[in-house]
């Protein structure tokens, strides 16, 4: 059983690892605020809407509608080490996301 709940952990910080494409893989043009929670549980509740589609996440970005801000909120440095990422790569993802790269993460790259 616990073999199990470490590989479901694993599954969603595996997602993140993903860098996106070339074309949202850019500095983001707008105001980026980036903030950092200790746990898990933190990051779902400020992102509930993102945890409902990735249970265990390590990170998330919201875009203002008319994409001049963005917010990314990251796990602590401790779990994203504990979980084999580092914090440069999941800004990477995240911020591709604040670039427009949807959701589903078409193009992902390794």
């Amino acid at each position: 059983m616990r073999t199990l709940a470490l590989l479901l952990a694993l599954v969603p910080a595996a997602q993140a690892q993903v860098i996106p494409p070339a074309q949202y893989d850019r500095p983001y043009g707008g105001s980026l605020t980036v903030n950092t929670v200790p746990t898990q549980r933190a990051l779902a509740e400020i992102c509930p809407q993102a945890a409902a589609r990735t249970p265990n996440m390590i990170g998330c970005a919201w875009r203002s509608p008319d994409g001049s801000q963005c917010r990314i909120t990251l796990v602590s440095d401790a779990v994203l080490v504990a979980l084999g990422s580092t914090r440069a790569r999941i800004l990477r993802h995240e911020r591709g996301h604040c670039n427009g790269w949807p959701g589903h993460h078409p193009g992902g790259r390794q």
